[in-house]
């Protein structure tokens, strides 16, 4: 039986309340104003529920015994890959959300759907933050990978150099 992190009863009532905010934006009946508002949101409270689901699952694993000591490979990859699938649906999400928040027919919105309107707007701004920082890492990640194969082989060359450089040294002097 897992046990569950110590954290799991806020867990666990923070994704019943982004269940039922997602729930509750999708049933609200907003006004049409030609962009699907609601449908947005209801999909972002989704995914901040995914995120907390996926926090807990990271919690419980770092705490088994069973992923700690067998399957420590398996348990990394399924970690990291939950990571990376959920900022890229994240990513995706709000670059969709741009595109709708910026678009045509979303101009008369915020009079219909102040409310709707400005909760897109929160989450996008929170979005793009959280886009930028996570480009900022993985360009910082890049320059450290580039730089760690240059001074290999810079490492290398100089190690090529030492042995052509024996072939120069008179080991007859030496002897003596």
């Amino acid at each position: 039986m897992r046990v569950p992190s110590p954290n799991w009863h806020k867990v666990k009532w923070g994704i019943v309340l982004y269940q039922c905010a997602a729930l509750l934006v999708w049933l609200s009946g907003e006004k049409d104003c030609g962009v699907p508002i609601s449908f947005w949101l209801a999909v972002y409270f989704i995914l901040i529920s995914f995120e907390s689901i996926l926090k807990e699952m990271r919690d419980r694993m770092s705490e088994s015994p069973y992923w700690y000591t067998a399957h420590r490979g398996l348990k990394k990859a399924i970690q990291n890959g939950s990571i990376i699938l959920r900022e890229v649906l994240e990513t995706v999400w709000v670059i969709y959300g741009l595109f709708l928040y910026n678009d045509d027919k979303a101009i008369g919105c915020d009079k219909e759907n102040g409310t709707f309107m400005w909760c897109i707007w929160a989450f996008l701004c929170i979005g793009v933050i959280k886009m930028a920082c996570f480009g900022l890492l993985v360009l910082f990640a890049i320059f450290v990978f580039a730089r760690n194969c240059q001074m290999r082989k810079r490492q290398r060359n100089a190690s090529i150099d030492i042995v052509r450089g024996l072939s120069n040294v008179k080991f007859s002097a030496l002897m003596n």
